[in-house]
């Protein structure tokens, strides 16, 4: 995010010299001589552009203590932004007035200004009815925050790159060569669905070698297979690739698929791989784990929002459990170590004598050739009393489907449940689907169900952010407290950032996609930007009172006054968005929603700092003076 962070940065870098040079210039228009025109100029704005340079360094002071997925999105683009907007400060202040009183023409500036009398009229007349204005615009930031409330949440918007997995779990025992059968048959299938926007296509089958070099993340076996699929560019979406072939590939006998679509190496570097929905279900009991996650798998399975739904208790391996009568076993003296000895001599073998090769031994171990069921049974052995039984005399044989991988966190055994969002749905309807099929699941007791994974960063991702945002608020406050020396002027122009929030919605709400992270981090550097607006008009305001001008005459001269600074900002800022706002690809997809929250943040915060906060600090100086 540090490109993003100067393309940010290359917009609001020039905000600084702009309102800079459009004093001096006014000053020329007005009739100062260059030698005076700089430092009178400069020193008009001076105030106003080390204020709003500040308020938007400031906000982002909190998010550098956000851990997790924030901090790896916005830790570049905060240290970019204030380290060149420090800069240009001090470019505007020192450097730009030289270069204006060298590069400006010498002779008496033609005032070119022609939005000047009209915005005057348009201010003056709204100022008629200040509070009718000022109550408008409450009813629309509380539309616009109603709206956006209603998008929902998640984490990141969801990636559909050129390329998708899936992986195959076959019948547990099943040789490798039938498992790449299966495999050839879905390459076949996938081909035919992909067409000629197949780029490349790789199978792994059966048990990988160990090295030291990788990092798996899963169990492989010889009924296991992964198939690795890259599309050409412009063509297929991985979704509508998978969607082709999905139909075809499950018709499949005696095979389980889990795809896995958008997992792409953005999103590996960010750490967001993996199905988004995962429920855990954590316990002790291996069989109590078992129980809870055939539940919720078949809850799962239910709900139309969901697909591919998959627990970490499939495609196990197969296990034989000895089940022991302990009544005959106590009857008889027969101990639990007497029947696994007996067993682990049978099928992993005792050494009975060692054979020596030149200066090597190796053990010569005695085993049975094959080890069946029936053989079991039939072992022989003798109790402590001498009495001489068979194994299947004080047992009996039970086949079940082992568990092919057992997580743990919190030193607690855990098991997992993950599944995909189905299409045309979004994150926020799949998270209530998931939470509503998990209503009403008996679990035995000391075990419990919780949403984690995605759901869980989610949570902890926002929390953070949102003490960020209140933080940041609280910074703006500060800073502006300390400019005007004033407790209500703050509010005044603080007001600007829920205003903003109505160019937000307008820009949002008609996608219907929800709130992301990279929306909220737009939010809270929307929160330093929206009020360089306000802050430059009412100074400039608070300085044409001063000079004796009449309070709504001020304030209309100086919305009048600053049009053309303003204006001008806030178009290099937008234009220096649109390009990280409508770029192509899967970075542009994480890009996108941050450029357009700022861009209809600022577009709104600007016409509202010119026509609502002079009605607002019209109707919070009337408050004022009548409690005095």
């Amino acid at each position: 995010m540090t490109l993003g962070g100067l393309a940010l940065g290359v917009g609001m870098l020039v905000d600084n010299a702009i309102v800079v040079i459009e004093s001096i210039f006014r000053r020329r228009s007005e009739g100062d001589p260059p030698d005076e025109a700089a430092p009178r100029g400069t020193a008009m704005v001076a105030g106003a552009i080390a204020a709003s340079t500040l308020t938007t360094c400031v906000v982002f002071l909190p998010v550098l203590f956000v851990r997790g997925l924030a901090a790896r999105l916005v830790s570049g683009l905060s240290f970019t932004v204030v380290v060149s907007l420090v800069a240009s400060l001090a470019v505007a202040v020192f450097l730009i007035p030289a270069l204006a009183g060298w590069f400006l023409p010498r002779r008496k500036a033609r005032v070119l200004d022609p939005g000047k009398g009209r915005m005057e009229a348009i201010v003056l007349r709204l100022l008629r009815h200040p509070f009718r204005v000022v109550a408008v615009s409450m009813v629309l930031v509380a539309v616009a925050i109603s709206q956006l409330l209603g998008l929902g949440t998640e984490l990141l918007a969801p990636a559909d790159p050129r390329e998708f997995s899936l992986r195959l779990i076959g019948p547990p025992g099943q040789r490798v060569e039938s498992t790449e059968n299966v495999t050839a048959t879905i390459e076949t299938i996938i081909k035919q669905a992909a067409g000629s926007d197949l780029r490349a296509i790789l199978s792994e089958v059966g048990r990988l070698p160990e090295d030291d070099r990788l990092i798996r993340e899963e169990r492989s076996g010889e009924n296991t297979a992964r198939i690795l699929v890259r599309l050409a560019a412009g063509g297929k979406t991985a979704g509508q690739v998978v969607r082709a072939a999905a139909s075809a590939v499950t018709a499949l006998p005696n095979v389980e698929v889990s795809w896995e679509v958008g997992t792409s190496n953005l999103a590996r570097a960010l750490g967001t791989t993996g199905p988004p929905i995962q429920v855990e279900i954590s316990g002790r009991s291996l069989v109590d784990l078992r129980r809870g996650a055939d539940k919720v798998l078949e809850r799962l399975k239910e709900r139309s929002e969901l697909w591919n739904v998959r627990s970490s208790f499939e495609g196990g391996p197969p296990e034989l459990h000895v089940i022991l009568n302990r009544t005959l076993c106590d009857g008889l003296g027969v101990e639990m170590n007497t029947i696994a000895n007996v067993l682990e001599t049978v099928l992993d073998g005792r050494v009975i004598d060692q054979l020596s090769t030149g200066d090597e031994e190796r053990d010569v171990v005695l085993r049975l050739a094959s080890a069946r069921r029936v053989d079991l049974k039939a072992l022989p052995f003798t109790t402590d009393s001498g009495q001489r039984l068979a194994v299947g005399d004080v047992a009996h044989f039970e086949p079940v489907e082992g568990a092919l991988e057992i997580f743990r966190r919190d030193q607690r055994r855990v098991a997992r449940v993950t599944a995909r969002i189905a299409p045309d749905v979004e994150y926020p309807a799949a998270r209530e689907a998931v939470e509503t099929a998990l209503l009403g699941i008996e679990m035995s007791p000391g075990s419990r169900i919780q949403l984690s994974g995605e759901e869980e960063e989610r949570k902890q991702t926002f929390s953070e952010l949102q003490w960020a945002g209140i933080l940041a608020l609280l910074l703006v406050l500060m800073v502006l407290a300390g400019t005007f020396e004033s407790l209500v002027h703050p509010f005044t122009v603080l007001a600007s950032v829920p205003l903003a929030l109505v160019g937000v919605a307008i820009v949002l709400v008609p996608g219907g996609r929800p709130i992301g992270v990279m929306s909220v981090i737009g939010l809270i550097v929307l929160v330093g930007i929206a009020v360089n607006d306000a802050i430059l008009l009412v100074q400039t305001a608070r300085h044409l009172m001063a000079e004796g001008l009449e309070r709504k005459a001020a304030l209309a001269r100086a919305a009048a006054i600053r049009l053309r600074p303003i204006t001008m900002t806030t178009t290099t800022t937008v234009l220096a968005l649109l390009p990280l706002a409508v770029g192509a690809g899967e970075a542009a997809q994480l890009r996108s929603p941050l450029a357009l929250t700022i861009i209809g943040g600022i577009m709104a915060s600007t016409c509202f700092s010119l026509l609502v906060i002079p009605c607002l600090y019209l109707v919070l100086d009337f408050f004022r003076f009548r409690r005095v």
